[in-house]
């Protein structure tokens, strides 16, 4: 009994309460991805300008950030730089 006269809560429950508790963060996490993957097709496809070119040079900020420190390429160069030749005639 706790000091309020109220019984613990049993182990069971507060692994219940804690998956449940997963559960609600991965559900949030989801709604987030969801939210801003909606937020840039929309910054992306803008009619507005000064959106359109916010969108671009943050893109284009990470892009060439994400290069400088990691030597990774992201986006089409990426694509480019994994092809390779599988024979003397086929190219992937």
């Amino acid at each position: 009994m706790t000091t309020e006269g109220q019984a613990r809560p049993s182990a069971s429950s507060v692994k219940e309460r804690t998956r449940r508790f997963a559960n609600v963060a991965e559900v949030a996490e989801l709604q987030l991805r969801r939210f801003v993957r909606r937020e840039l097709d929309a910054a992306r496809r803008s009619e507005h300008p000064l959106r359109r070119k916010a969108y671009v040079l943050t893109r284009q900020i990470g892009r060439r950030t994400t290069n400088t420190l990691t030597g990774w390429q992201l986006g089409w160069m990426a694509t480019l730089w994994g092809a390779r030749w599988l024979d003397d005639t086929l190219f992937e």
